[in-house]
C-alpha cells in the first residue's frame, strides 16, 4: 500500500501515506482499530510475478478450530513472500471443510520449503500446492456460487 483516500468520522477526506498522516497511514495498513473512517480510494504498488508456489489443501470442517489457531501461529512469522488465509466453506449437500491457501511470490524452493512445513504439521486431506503462473492460482480461487464462504487472511 502506498496511500489511502479516507473520509474520517469527522467527515473530512483525508490522503493518508507515510509521509501524511503516517499514524492512520499505519493504522489503515493493520496497525489499528476502531473507527478510521471510510476509504474511497487506495494506491498500491504492484510488483511484476509470472509464476509463484501455492494452492489449496483442504481439511474437513470440524477441525476448523485447530487449523485456525495453528495457522494463526504460524503465519504470524511468515516470510513478506508469503499471503495466505483459510477460508471455511459450506458446500451444497453439506459438504463443508476448512482450507488453507497459500501463495509464495519468492523463489519457489523457499517457497516449497515454507510451504511443505506447514502440509507436514498439518497434513490435509487433500492438498494441491506447486508452481503455477499467477493467472491459474487466481482461477482456483473462484468459489461456486453455491457455496457460502467465510474468509480469514494474512499477508
Amino acid at each position: 500500500m502506498r496511500a489511502f483516500d479516507v473520509v474520517t468520522p469527522a467527515g473530512g477526506l483525508v490522503h493518508a501515506s507515510c509521509d501524511e498522516h503516517p499514524a492512520l497511514f499505519r493504522a489503515l495498513r493493520g496497525g489499528g482499530g476502531g473507527s478510521l473512517g471510510v476509504v474511497t480510494e487506495m494506491e498500491v504498488q504492484l510488483f511484476p510475478v509470472a509464476s509463484v508456489y501455492g494452492g489449496d489443501l483442504t481439511y474437513p470442517a470440524g477441525a476448523a478450530a485447530v487449523v485456525l489457531e495453528r495457522w494463526s501461529r504460524w503465519v504470524a512469522h511468515a516470510p513478506d513472500e508469503l499471503t495466505s488465509s483459510v477460508a471455511l466453506l459450506n458446500g451444497p449437500g453439506g459438504r463443508s471443510s476448512t482450507i488453507v491457501r497459500g501463495c509464495w511470490s519468492g523463489p519457489v524452493n523457499a517457497g516449497r520449503a515454507v510451504l511443505d512445513a506447514w502440509r507436514e504439521e498439518m497434513p490435509p486431506v487433500v492438498g494441491g500446492r506447486g508452481e503455477q503462473r499467477l493467472g491459474d492460482l487466481a482461477a482456483t480461487r473462484a468459489d461456486s456460487l453455491e457455496t457460502s464462504t467465510r474468509v480469514v487472511t494474512s499477508g
